[in-house]
């Protein structure tokens, strides 16, 4: 049977970094903001991570009122070590917080 969404978050956060760079393309918004989580958490910097990320910063779908495009800059930052430009309040708190949210 398929796993339910929670044991793949689950997977997600024991630092599992395959099923982090596979659920951040996921059509479902609820893994893909949690692979973009874990990601940063985790410090991934994989070719194909990024590339999810990049993706993702321009998903405007959003979860629990967070656009993960908000939180897919805040990693792009944080990740590639760039100064955050924009205005996103969201954006710049997950900065600000490292994630620490």
């Amino acid at each position: 049977s398929m796993k339910s969404a929670q044991k793949i978050v689950d997977e997600m956060y024991s630092g599992n970094t395959e099923c982090i760079i596979s659920n951040i393309f996921s059509s479902n918004p609820y893994l893909v903001i949690n692979a973009i989580i874990c990601g940063v958490r985790y410090r991934l910097n994989s070719p194909d991570f990024i590339y999810g990320i990049r993706v993702a910063t321009s998903n405007t779908q959003r979860v629990l009122g967070y656009a993960i495009s908000s939180v897919a800059n805040a990693a792009m930052c944080i990740l590639n070590d760039m100064p955050y430009r924009g205005d996103d309040r969201v954006t710049i708190e997950l900065i600000k917080s490292n994630f620490e949210i």
